[in-house]
């Protein structure tokens, strides 16, 4: 950030020094008015009757400078952002201002990539622009915000002086059964159960799966109760586990086996987590 005697110096050095001279002059009192008293003294064969005037002058000279909204929305797959910063009021003087990201729940270096400095509008100028590069990250989340500050007016003052930029994520994806209900033999031994990857699939994910003990089939007499972890390397979609199926040898009426997935990582689970 630079100082403010140096962005001073840098402006005069713009052509602008008459114009900023004034304006810089008057900084500590702008958007004030001023009292001028006048005062009569030494009369000559005459008494003083009102002896004091006071005029009071209102400074034209007033400007404002700030972002044209508080808040914008962008998706990770944007690229750059560009945020139009714009001065309204008087614009017969040079003025700058400083401006600096700062992290929210979205992070520096990982979902956008930091940015600070000072942007100068000389003379007549209105409008200026701060570009922010968006980072587009292998990893499913939810929405990211950050914000984009102004500060350290000089020959100005601020109005909208934040803008909350929110990040949508473009690496939606979610894992789930291939099927919702599947039937085997008691003899089978054991079958096969497909889970999927579906979305986005250039991310690293898992999910956890277990068996469940409130289906009509009882635990290590009619199956083995199991559980365990999937995990998918990037531009895998599918994975599997073995469920043992026991021969009992007793007669018995269709029996059932809940399945659930859970605890999924990097991913959204569907709407077939349950068999």
């Amino acid at each position: 950030m630079i100082h403010r005697d140096q962005r001073y110096s840098q402006l005069r050095s713009r052509g602008n020094e008459q114009d900023l001279h004034h304006g810089y002059s008057q900084r500590l009192d702008a958007g004030r008015c001023r009292d001028l008293p006048y005062r009569l003294g030494n009369p000559t064969d005459a008494r003083i009757g009102v002896g004091t005037n006071t005029v009071t002058i209102t400074d034209d000279d007033v400007s404002t400078v700030g972002f044209t909204t508080n808040a914008v929305t962008v998706s990770e797959t944007n690229g750059t952002l560009t945020l139009t910063v714009t001065r309204t009021g008087s614009t017969n003087t040079a003025l700058t201002v400083d401006f600096a990201t700062a992290n929210g729940t979205a992070t520096a270096g990982s979902d956008y990539a930091p940015t600070n400095g000072t942007l100068y509008f000389d003379a007549g100028e209105t409008t200026k622009a701060i570009d922010v590069d968006i980072i587009d990250n292998l990893l499913l989340e939810n929405s990211e915000q950050f914000q984009v500050r102004l500060s350290g007016p000089l020959n100005t003052s601020i109005g909208v002086g934040t803008n909350t930029v929110t990040i949508t994520d473009d690496d939606v994806a979610a894992v789930g059964f291939a099927a919702t209900a599947i039937s085997v033999a008691e003899d089978t031994n054991s079958v096969t159960i497909y889970v999927l990857r579906t979305g986005t699939t250039n991310t690293t994910v898992s999910v956890n799966y277990a068996t469940l003990t409130n289906g009509s089939a009882t635990a290590n007499s009619d199956f083995r109760a199991t559980n365990g972890v999937l995990s998918y390397a990037p531009g895998v979609v599918t994975n599997s586990f073995t469920l043992t199926v026991i021969n009992d040898g007793v007669a018995e009426n269709n029996e059932t086996i809940n399945l659930r997935l859970s605890n999924p990582t990097n991913i959204s689970l569907g709407t077939s987590n349950l068999v």
